[in-house]
């Protein structure tokens, strides 16, 4: 199954990301997800899938593995995750295409979207025991 429905292609706006102001070529609508929230000591907030990925230490985390107590890159460093909430309404999500780098600020957290994540993960899993 396609995630993806829908690419918009606007290559003339560019997103911030931990090494300033990048380019990327589109954005794209994915099938419908259940929401995920993830609010933040700070007060910041994130709804997205659950397999959408944020930074932790610099490492991506899927949503649904996160939990409170776990800690994630912001703008401002490493900030404390209060809740996890699991809505019952599901919705399209929007992903950023080819972004520079791959990590960029969602909400002002750190997000990832790209398939290397996938290819570390099967790195790591093959080569760390836990």
């Amino acid at each position: 199954m396609n995630k993806f429905i829908e690419e918009l292609n606007c290559d003339e706006y560019e997103v911030l990301t931990p090494e300033g102001w990048k380019d990327f070529s589109g954005v794209a609508k994915t099938v419908e997800y259940q929401i995920h929230e993830v609010i933040l000591e700070n007060g910041m907030t994130l709804k997205c899938a659950d397999d959408h990925i944020v930074m932790s230490n610099n490492l991506p985390m899927l949503t649904k593995d996160l939990k409170k107590s776990d800690f994630i890159d912001t703008d401002t460093g490493l900030q404390k995750i209060t809740n996890v909430i699991i809505h019952e309404e599901f919705d399209n999500m929007y992903d950023l295409v080819n972004v520079e780098n791959s990590v960029y600020y969602t909400n002002n957290i750190a997000s990832h979207n790209t398939t290397t994540v996938g290819a570390y993960a099967l790195w790591f899993a093959m080569f760390h025991e836990d």
